[in-house]
């Protein structure tokens, strides 16, 4: 219990202090309007990827955990809150791809509109749920680690210029598919 809180206390914190590391370096490269226009951006991810998660963090690990070795209800559930997600994830990219078309910040750049769409879905999508739902709150936060350091990474090599701020949301959306696909 004691290594289960210590690893959820670091991704906690990583939470915020990668986010907060990455912000003066984006500020200066991006500029204002640059990063203004990516943090409107990421808001529109973090909203999209709101909506697909749709509380599954809480209900479909609360539904793994009480399927103890019972291997066809695990399946069951998983597939459930898979496919949920699925339809979510569906009904979000239309309808965040529709507003965030709009939105005169976003629509003039597609990658910018491209970025927002995968990073929401990727995280929308997480698999924490489950790790932390059969116990292996370990490999979650593992996983977490690995998503936030490879974004961190990605965009110190790949943001260079002020028009470069879609490639802030690709990098974090690509860390983050990475991780998606290890987990599955």
């Amino acid at each position: 219990l004691g290594k289960d809180i210590a690893w959820l206390y670091i991704i906690h914190g990583l939470n915020y202090l990668v986010p907060l590391l990455l912000m003066p370096f984006l500020a200066r490269v991006l500029g204002t309007g640059g990063f203004g226009s990516v943090m409107i951006a990421f808001s529109f991810a973090s909203i999209m990827s709101i909506f697909i998660e749709f509380g599954f963090y809480i209900s479909g690990q609360r539904d793994i955990s009480r399927c103890n070795n019972n291997l066809a209800a695990k399946s069951k559930v998983f597939s459930s809150v898979l496919s949920a997600k699925l339809v979510l994830g569906i009904a979000a990219t239309l309808i965040f791809g529709t507003i965030a078309l709009f939105q005169s910040s976003l629509s003039q750049d597609y990658r910018l509109l491209l970025s927002i769409l995968l990073l929401g879905n990727v995280t929308g999508f997480s698999m924490n749920w489950y790790f932390r739902g059969v116990g292996r709150i370990a490999f979650s936060a593992v996983l977490e680690v690995t998503a936030k350091v490879l974004g961190a990474i990605l965009v110190l090599l790949m943001i260079k210029a002020p028009d470069d701020g879609w490639k802030y949301l690709m990098s974090l959306g690509v860390s983050q598919g990475v991780v998606l696909f290890i987990s599955f």
